[in-house]
């Protein structure tokens, strides 16, 4: 075999090398996105439903409360609304770290392999 035969075959050896780790890459990148775009939504959907349980309340701070029954309903209200909301956000935050987790488990998985 020649020098040019033996070069052309290393070249296509490290060729081959490379598009299998571009591939690799690629796959790997689209993991991440897929996972960082999960994240990403379960954090607006906190904020969104954060921010529109909010909004009801900030309208009734704007009005004037009377200080009759009227008022000690608001104030259970209020305290209704806020533990409905730490709640949903608990739920959300531990959906989200149970994504992160098996994302971050995936990875090292591919890692290894």
């Amino acid at each position: 075999m020649s020098r040019k035969e033996e070069l052309q075959k290393a070249n296509d050896k490290i060729k081959n090398s490379l598009e299998t780790q571009l591939s690799d890459l690629k796959q790997n990148m689209d993991n991440v996105g897929k996972g960082a775009l999960i994240i990403g939504g379960g954090l607006l959907g906190a904020y969104l439903l954060t921010n529109t349980l909010t909004k009801s309340d900030k309208k009734k701070k704007t009005k004037k409360v009377k200080r009759d029954k009227d008022a000690s309903f608001n104030q259970k209200d209020n305290l209704l609304m806020s533990t409905v909301k730490e709640q949903a956000f608990v739920f959300l935050l531990g959906l989200a770290a149970e994504r992160l987790t098996s994302f971050l488990n995936e990875l090292e998985k591919d890692e290894k392999e």
